[in-house]
C-alpha cells in the first residue's frame, strides 16, 4: 500500500498494531501501521537502514543496548529514540532511553526527549538551564550548542562538577565546522548518575584561521 508521509510526520510499522497500542500509551493510532513483514532487530545489537525508491541511503545507524541509559533496571520494551532529528543518526549521544511516562515509548508519534538544536546563535547557548533525567519526557537532556563564527572549527566540550573535576566530556577535538550540538543527560563518563547540584559546560575552540574561544555556562541537575 502506498501512503504518503509529509514533513514533520510520523509513522510507525508493526507486525501486531494492536499490541503496539495496547503496550504504548503515547501512541498515536493513526500513525501505527501493520505489515506482513520486517527485518529482525536484536535487542543486544543491529543496523537499520533506510533507503528511498531509487535505492538511495537516506538514514542510516548502528545501535546497541549500550545506548540506554545505564540505570534502568531492564531495557525490554524501552524504545531508543533520536534526541535531535537534525543532528546525524551516527552520533551515539543522539539516542536516548525514552521516557517512562510515556510507557518506554511513542510509536507513530513526536519522541519524548525532543530537543531544540536547531539554534545557532554565535557561541554557547544550552537549550535549557536545567537537566532533569527522571524519565518523565521534561528536560531528560538538554542540547549544548556551539557555533563559535567562521569554518574548520575543532571542538571540545567538557562538563564540570562544582569542585572543578571534570565529570563528562561530549566532545574532544570534534571537526564541527561552522559548529554543532551535542547532547547531555546527566551522566557521567562511565554513563553513571551523577548527583543533583550546578555543573560548569566549557566549551573551547579553534578553526584553521587561528582563531580561539572559549565558553562557559552553568547547568543545574535535578531529580525529582
Amino acid at each position: 500500500i502506498r501512503r504518503q508521509l509529509l514533513p514533520g510526520k510520523y509513522i510507525c510499522l508493526t507486525t501486531d498494531r494492536m499490541n503496539v497500542i495496547g503496550q504504548y500509551p503515547c501512541a498515536d493510532i493513526a500513525g501505527v501501521f501493520e505489515v506482513d513483514r520486517l527485518p529482525a532487530l536484536p535487542d543486544e545489537r543491529g543496523t537499520v537502514v533506510l533507503y528511498d525508491q531509487y535505492l538511495s541511503i537516506v538514514d542510516h545507524v548502528d545501535y546497541s543496548d549500550d545506548m540506554h541509559l545505564i540505570f534502568l533496571s531492564g531495557t525490554e520494551g524501552v524504545a531508543l529514540e533520536k534526541v535531535s532529528p537534525s543532528l546525524k543518526s551516527d552520533i551515539p549521544g543522539n539516542w536516548h532511553s525514552a521516557s517512562e511516562a510515556c510507557g518506554w515509548g511513542t510509536p507513530g508519534a513526536a519522541n519524548s526527549v525532543t530537543v531544540n538544536t536547531d539554534i545557532e546563535t554565535k557561541g554557547l547557548t544550552l537549550s535549557s538551564s536545567r537537566v532533569s533525567p527522571d524519565g518523565d519526557g521534561f528536560e531528560d537532556v538538554i542540547s549544548v550548542n556551539i557555533f563559535p563564527g567562521g569554518e574548520d572549527n575543532i571542538i571540545s566540550v567538557t562538563v564540570y562538577n562544582d569542585r572543578g573535576y571534570p565529570v563528562r566530556r561530549l566532545a574532544v577535538r570534534f571537526a564541527a565546522g561552522p559548529g554543532t550540538s551535542f547532547i547531555w543527560d546527566g551522566t557521567s563518563d562511565n554513563g553513571s548518575r551523577l548527583p543533583a547540584g550546578l555543573y560548569l559546560i566549557m566549551a573551547e575552540t579553534y578553526n584553521t584561521s587561528g582563531s580561539s574561544k572559549r565558553w562557559k555556562e552553568v547547568c543545574a541537575l535535578l531529580y525529582r
